[in-house]
């Protein structure tokens, strides 16, 4: 065999090797992907399961003579009761989280001695590429601003209907996020989304930064800086030691270092 057909043997076997090996890791990370899709899946249908028997058992001994007040009292109950339930199957979650309009459906994390521990794991503490959203370690139920992280994944799933928000008609429409923990069911309005850079010289307004406010001085910076990065105008009345706050981010590509964030104060449901 002459010089010139060795090298060209060499190279197309070369190139048939890492196209086999991109094709292999291509159908993995799609199996991966729908694989974590259909778990999660599963989980939601779980967590609406222990609620809805939660509540069934309820309506059956009070024999369904509740008032409107009191069924929503039961309702959010029962919300409370299928995280503990979720909580059996593992201690680190911290709560049920859903966004109107969207396909977000899922538990939340939280791990402040292992900050990102969920960040490639999933419910079942396994090795996952979609990770499992998860509470910033510095948050507590009592912190003033719940910041949440998650990932964007091509196949739709996690946090990547965040970026609907950017559309002007679907953030007038989709308005509320709905947090699920033990001490209740608590219910958000969305007045800012906006596009973000986690580098610290190319974004003045550090969101990720403020978990409580010490001072009304701090509050009043944050929520100025709020209103001046968010992407369209929305009317709320956030005042210093009452507005309770969650945000939620994921990676966004107008940037290497690209975040969308969502930001919701929360009302009387």
């Amino acid at each position: 065999m002459r010089t010139r057909d060795k090298v060209r043997y060499i190279v197309a076997a070369i190139m048939l090797i890492i196209i086999v090996v991109a094709g292999y890791k291509l159908i993995s990370y799609y199996y991966e992907n729908s694989t974590a899709k259909n778990a999660f899946s599963d989980l939601s249908s779980t967590f609406q399961t222990a609620a809805d028997k939660y509540s069934s058992e309820k309506t059956d001994m009070q024999n369904n003579t509740l008032s409107e007040k009191e069924k929503k009292q039961q309702l959010q109950e029962s919300m409370v009761a299928a995280l503990t339930y979720m909580r059996g199957y593992n201690a680190d979650t911290f709560g049920w989280l859903t966004v109107e309009g969207t396909k977000i459906d899922y538990p939340v994390m939280h791990t402040p001695t292992d900050p990102e521990h969920y960040l490639y794991r999933n419910f079942q503490d396994e090795s996952s590429s979609s990770g499992t959203p998860f509470l910033d370690w510095r948050g507590t139920l009592d912190s003033d601003n719940l910041i949440i992280y998650g990932h964007n994944m091509k196949s739709g799933t996690m946090f990547h209907d965040l970026l609907l928000f950017q559309e002007e008609d679907f953030f007038h429409e989709n308005t509320t996020i709905t947090l699920t923990l033990e001490d209740g069911v608590h219910t958000y309005q969305i007045i800012a989304a906006f596009p973000s850079v986690i580098d610290l010289n190319k974004n003045g307004f550090h969101w990720w930064d403020y978990i409580n406010f010490a001072t009304e001085e701090e509050f009043n910076t944050y929520v100025d800086s709020l209103r001046e990065v968010a992407l369209f105008d929305v009317a709320f009345d956030a005042k210093f030691g009452d507005a309770r706050l969650i945000t939620l981010a994921t990676c966004a590509y107008h940037d290497s270092y690209g975040r969308m964030v969502v930001v919701g104060m929360e009302i009387e449901d």
